[in-house]
């Protein structure tokens, strides 16, 4: 399992060298699941 605040177009930035980026993504992301989480944080709620 991998989380990740950054979006998937903006991994390539991560990486220095661009092909590195683009194989690693690629194992990643195909065969993968993406559960995209909207609203606030719980951790936030929990603050209150």
């Amino acid at each position: 399992m991998i989380t990740s605040r950054v979006d998937p177009k903006g991994w390539h930035k991560l990486f220095e060298d661009p092909v590195i980026a683009e194989a690693a993504i690629d194992r990643m992301k195909n065969p993968s699941m993406q559960i995209i989480l909207k609203g606030s944080s719980y951790r936030e709620r929990l603050k209150k």
